[in-house]
């Protein structure tokens, strides 16, 4: 009797399998362009492709996408996205940008597949603090929005390679900020920001870091701990000096100090053999110091 019941699991098992095989199989497409359609096919779409839609709002009945992998609500007139949305565990890419979100969802930390996160150019004031859940986050983009601080729990998003939050009104940034440990790619243009975090060491897979157009008034000596950095963008900013650290910048490439308060440079500026270019216009350089500071650096093209 025992056999009897197995074999019969056995075989409904096995017809489960062939029924769900049979309705992906049955699938034309696997790309829906408007919530009805996506409705209609929901097991069926992992594209969801909402783009130019002129939309106002997310029905909650996108909630019934459950193998939906990419979302693409870009350039629509959302305000709020629906907490349905954040059932939708599948989805590994998420296109918000150009919308005039003003917040999101508080369990959008429910989306722990998700490895791009794309929110640009809309009205957010704040994230949510569940975003510390996003352990596979590798893009992520909250530029142009109106973000006055990021959460501490940012620095939680260990696997972040790229980072863009310039243009927004961030005063200063969390102190575990250095914990996003894979970042390349940071960009912070564009801010309030008086000061860098000596955390920010812990970034220790860097490239290029843009802090132009800020009001920096110095640097914290751990900047110099940026091994891996090429590009270093401090431009238009209140700096009056430079710590004598950025002379172990080893790999830096391109250094830009325009619109500054500089009147002179670290004499260890002189380490920095593979600096190509120098662009430092706008500060308080003496004809006799930027003498000086082209001696040091004869391999590079400076631009005074």
């Amino acid at each position: 009797m025992k056999k009897r019941i197995v074999c019969l699991f056995t075989a409904a098992v096995a017809l489960l399998s062939i029924q769900g095989t049979a309705v992906l199989a049955q699938c034309p497409n696997d790309a829906a362009f408007t919530i009805q359609d996506a409705v209609k096919d929901s097991l069926c779409v992992k594209r969801l492709i909402l783009k130019l839609r002129k939309m106002e709002q997310l029905p909650a009945t996108v909630g019934m996408l459950r193998n939906v992998e990419m979302i693409d609500l870009q350039k629509n007139k959302f305000v709020a996205l629906p907490d349905e949305l954040c059932t939708l565990t599948k989805a590994t890419y998420l296109n918000a940008s150009y919308n005039n979100l003003k917040r999101l969802p508080q369990s959008l930390g429910n989306l722990g597949n998700l490895h791009t996160l794309q929110l640009d150019k809309n009205h957010l004031v704040e994230l949510p603090p569940s975003i510390e859940q996003l352990g596979l986050l590798k893009i992520l983009d909250v530029s142009y929005n109106d973000l006055a601080s990021l959460n501490e729990g940012i620095g939680e998003l260990k696997k972040v390679s790229v980072f863009n939050a310039s243009h927004n009104h961030l005063l200063f940034l969390p102190d575990n900020m250095g914990g996003m440990s894979a970042m390349e790619f940071l960009d912070l243009s564009h801010n309030q920001l008086t000061a860098l975090p000596a955390g920010i060491a812990g970034m220790q897979q860097i490239k290029e870091l843009n802090v132009q157009n800020n009001k920096l008034s110095s640097l914290p000596p751990t900047i110099g701990e940026l091994k891996t950095l090429k590009f270093l963008g401090l431009g238009n900013n209140a700096l009056v000096a430079l710590p004598k650290s950025i002379g172990t910048l080893s790999s830096l490439e391109m250094l830009i100090l325009s619109d500054n308060q500089l009147k002179t440079l670290p004499p260890s500026i002189k380490k920095l053999k593979n600096l190509k270019t120098l662009i430092a216009i706008n500060n308080q350089f003496s004809e006799k110091t930027k003498a000086r500071i082209r001696r040091w650096l004869p391999q590079t093209n400076i631009t005074f």
